[in-house]
């Protein structure tokens, strides 16, 4: 993985702001299909990927590329994303405030449906022997 100071990042966005755009692209697109050949020869040992990161961290954007990739290599992959548990706005509780930075704490465990989220997954998520990865 490559590393970049701030003043390499500086100097490639004076210079050739697209050309840096583009070299970041395709290290990751090649990152992604190292992971991805990894996850697929551990499948069958293996059946459950997790990712993490703080928040807009592109998980999500990682994750989809990636069940894209292992579906072209025949591998199924399904996604359990924490976003699907959040409450939504329609539904009555008291969102947390976070007191050390004066704001609502949006992703505070209070925000989750737990209950939903303690439910086991469908079958159709992994589990599925060696065709199967849970993302």
């Amino acid at each position: 993985m490559a590393e970049y100071t701030l003043k390499y990042i500086n100097h490639r966005a004076e210079c050739d702001a697209e050309a840096f755009v583009n070299d970041c692209e395709e290290g990751y697109h090649r990152q992604l299909h190292l992971v991805a050949d990894q996850i697929a020869a551990n499948c069958k040992r293996k059946p459950v990927v997790l990712l993490n990161g703080p928040s807009s961290s592109g998980k999500t954007t990682t994750n989809d590329r990636l069940g894209r990739i292992l579906e072209l290599a025949g591998i199924h992959a399904h996604m359990i994303s924490m976003d699907d548990y959040y409450r939504t706005s329609g539904t009555s509780y008291d969102i947390p405030f976070d007191e050390e930075n004066g704001v609502n704490d949006l992703e505070s465990p209070e925000c989750m449906d737990l209950g939903s989220a303690a439910r086991p997954p469908d079958a159709s998520c992994g589990g599925r022997g060696d065709h199967g990865a849970a993302l």
